[in-house]
């Protein structure tokens, strides 16, 4: 937990006005941070197998994904997405965002659809943009004004951690009755794991010292999750490979 929210919080740049919208152009209305971040967990959560170019079985529950989320004292949300295709997603919400794509960049899987949903954001700035940031493309936009960055290239190691523990997942899911329908973020001090199943979005939330405690079910699997989280920040968050 401490190695989650350190790797994280050091990544975490000054704010910066970010924006929300839909496909038109947002109104003034919709310039606030939450708007942006909440569209970009909705897409961690929402998104399907097919998305992910993943084909799963019927005759059994399957993970494809898992994301986790911890409120740390009401003041700072970190979310954490892996997926079985071995994509990779951190976010401080507020703050910024690491997409570390798969095999096939952003021409697919959750990086597509967080890419295209910061291209609908990066409308509100078209008039700054044709002014100042004209010479620049799409993923310097999204990194300079929307403090999202997509790592195209992303290590073999990276994407083989993020397989190898989306498959472990699978031994946590035994017992599960929770349906995650709203996408609801946890409260205060609180730890919410999500994990997303071609039967459905199953979860578990607790506080943080209940989830993490010597004994918990979920202790290992979620230091597992900020592990690979410190990997992420060791190997892209200075470099911005």
């Amino acid at each position: 937990m401490k190695i989650l929210f350190l790797s994280l919080l050091l990544i975490c740049f000054a704010s910066l006005a970010a924006c929300g919208g839909n496909n038109k152009k947002p109104g003034k209305s919709h310039m606030d941070r939450a708007s942006y971040y909440n569209d970009l967990i909705k897409d961690v959560i929402g998104i399907s197998p097919k998305q992910l170019g993943l084909k799963l079985s019927d005759k059994e529950t399957l993970v494809y994904g898992v994301i986790t989320e911890q409120n740390v004292g009401g003041f700072l949300l970190l979310v954490s997405a892996a997926y079985n295709n071995g994509e990779i997603v951190e976010i401080v919400y507020g703050g910024n965002c690491l997409v570390i794509s798969g095999e096939n960049g952003i021409k697919s899987g959750i990086s597509r659809l967080m890419y295209d949903t910061a291209n609908k954001y990066l409308k509100y700035y078209e008039e700054d943009i044709k002014k100042y940031w004209k010479k620049h493309d799409e993923l310097a936009l999204s990194k300079n004004l929307l403090m999202t960055l997509f790592i195209e290239q992303n290590s073999e190691r990276v994407r083989n951690e993020a397989k190898k523990f989306v498959e472990s997942a699978q031994k946590y899911i035994g017992g599960l009755t929770s349906v995650e329908k709203e996408g609801s973020l946890p409260e205060a001090g609180e730890i919410k794991i999500i994990f997303l199943t071609n039967k459905g979005r199953f979860f578990v939330q607790d506080t943080t010292d209940a989830i993490t405690a010597y004994g918990s079910k979920f202790a290992l699997f979620f230091k597992e999750r900020s592990d690979i989280a410190s990997m992420v920040f060791s190997d892209f968050s200075f470099t911005g490979k």
